[in-house]
């Protein structure tokens, strides 16, 4: 849309028979009026041309995704007493279980909002969640990072879990909040 609207200002000033303006050349915006004090038409076409110039080469801000890396084998599964259950089923009895662990995050680069993603079992094999989404971490620092996540696992699924393929992946830039939708912190910072 403004490489539309540079065009039909470079042409306009063709047809004027005014000298034209591209956006590889940064005209000079003189000060030129006309006799009733006005800005010409060749000088307001000028500065409209640069202004859509410069707005076309800006580059914006663009976050980047950022695989962060954490080793299935070192995480710590510990209890964090009974869940308070899934809403909607007044009978289901089920566990929290808090995984402490190191995530790397090899980038130069703090990392927002990261989805922690694995396969997660029980001892019998059975999946514990069906999406294969953990949680989510706010925010990393480059390098070895901390942290922990807690999962409701059901009373009746053997412990402790099998936890394979884990990953997690944020970006630069902080965009929106993929939390814990019971974690009532979260949802008041935002």
């Amino acid at each position: 849309r403004m490489m539309l609207s540079t065009r039909t200002a470079t042409f306009a000033s063709r047809r004027q028979n005014t000298p034209s303006t591209t956006c590889a050349r940064r005209p000079t915006v003189c000060a030129s009026s006309a006799s009733d004090g006005q800005p010409s038409k060749t000088s307001s076409l000028i500065a409209a041309t640069t202004l859509a110039c410069a707005l076309a080469n800006a580059s914006p801000a663009v976050a980047k995704n950022v695989e962060i890396t954490i080793d299935a084998s070192q995480v710590v599964q510990e209890s964090c007493g009974r869940a308070g259950g899934v809403p909607g089923s007044g009978t289901y009895k089920a566990n929290c279980i808090r995984l402490k662990f190191t995530a790397y995050n090899k980038s130069n680069e703090v990392v927002y909002n990261a989805d922690v993603f694995g396969q997660v079992k029980d001892q019998a094999n059975d999946d514990v969640l069906s999406s294969g989404r953990i949680g989510s971490i706010k925010e990393l620092q480059p390098g070895a990072n901390e942290t922990k996540v807690e999962l409701t696992v059901g009373a009746s699924q053997p412990l402790p879990l099998k936890l394979k393929n884990m990953k997690a992946r944020g970006t630069t830039e902080i965009n929106s909040m993929s939390g814990n939708p019971y974690d009532y912190e979260d949802v008041l910072a935002y």
